[in-house]
């Protein structure tokens, strides 16, 4: 099979890029694909066909032109209406550092499983961590599988995690518990008790209104977890009683049965997280963040013999894996008194 070149050729359904090749003694001619629009990508179509003769892995072609700067903004656009903008950012952040190791206009069917392995290899030696290059590599995966599932690529290639130590999940001790409620005030102080009796997220606090709660025959609050998908939380005393200002009226079957609205106040989530990082200040803590209150309501739950099964379903995790991570922080002792602190 030798090769003779490539030009474009006038069909049916319109002009179209072609390459040539002398095989058995007659001229062969194959189109590069419906995707080739300009001379560029047919020479680097025709290009990879000639490194794959050498090296006699000559084969069905894949002529997708995509390459991670399309991608990125494909994927955006197709994202953008189910995805939080945080969430799109993090996934635009690792393909910009895909594109810059091997170039914006580097076609992703060039991306092997060996290539983004050894660039993920080239990641840990400047210095990022196991964990920062795996999250990038999860989010250049899922982008890829999404590319293969629209056609963009023929095939995604296998994506290998790099091998990172498992810390435990970081939780708080009563005594932080209890500094950072007497650091708080009351509207504040009334949201880091319902996270710490129900594991919500504060996404999923942010967006609880009255009407998603129901009360009988047990109070049951219906919150929105990630990637959009609904989950019921059983709502514990301690829960309810943190859920308003103001008391339960007196003779009600259900407390505050007809109030509508946002359960805790109407601010972005982001605000959240600074009122408790003035607490955690006031209350002279340190290593100590948001997200720790909800590991603590899921180590506590399995510190207290609550089936993992159970705990998976209140906590939204995909994975009982995740779940079981948990007991190997449990210490039963350092909740004795968490029920006091509360």
């Amino acid at each position: 099979m030798t090769p003779m070149g490539i030009f474009k050729r006038k069909s049916k359904s319109g002009w179209a890029w072609c390459g040539q090749w002398w095989v058995g003694g007659k001229r062969v001619t194959r189109s590069l694909g419906p995707k080739i629009r300009t001379q560029a990508q047919a020479q680097k179509v025709w290009d990879e066909v000639e490194h794959r003769r050498i090296m006699g892995k000559l084969g069905v072609l894949d002529n997708s032109p995509a390459t991670p700067g399309s991608l990125r903004a494909l994927f955006q656009e197709a994202k953008a209406p189910h995805l939080a903008p945080k969430s799109l950012a993090r996934y635009d952040v690792s393909l910009r550092m895909l594109a810059a190791t091997f170039g914006d206009g580097c076609l992703l069917r060039n991306l092997t499983a060996r290539r983004l392995s050894a660039w993920a290899g080239q990641r840990l030696q400047e210095g990022v961590t196991p964990a920062g290059v795996n999250c990038d590599l999860r989010h250049i995966r899922a982008a890829l599988n999404w590319a293969a599932g629209q056609e963009l690529i023929e095939k995604a290639p296998a994506v290998a995690m790099v091998k990172a130590p498992k810390p435990l999940p970081r939780h708080m001790t009563p005594d932080q518990v209890e500094a950072l409620l007497a650091a708080s005030p009351p509207d504040h102080r009334r949201l880091w008790v319902f996270l710490l009796w129900t594991a919500c997220r504060r996404s999923e606090a942010h967006g609880l209104r009255w009407e998603h709660v129901t009360w009988e025959p047990h109070p049951v609050a219906r919150v929105v977890g990630k990637g959009s998908k609904e989950r019921a939380v059983p709502l514990l005393p301690l829960a309810v009683a943190a859920m308003a200002s103001m008391p339960a009226p007196a003779g009600e079957c259900c407390p505050w049965p007809r109030a509508i609205g946002r359960v805790f106040p109407d601010v972005t989530p982001d605000i959240f997280t600074r009122w408790f990082q003035r607490a955690v200040r006031q209350a002279r803590l340190s290593g100590v963040r948001l997200h720790d209150l909800r590991h603590t309501a899921i180590t506590y739950m399995i510190s207290r013999g609550v089936p993992p099964r159970v705990v998976q379903e209140i906590a939204g995790h995909e994975s009982i894996t995740t779940t079981e991570g948990y007991s190997r922080a449990v210490v039963a002792e350092l909740y004795e008194q968490m029920v006091k602190g509360l």
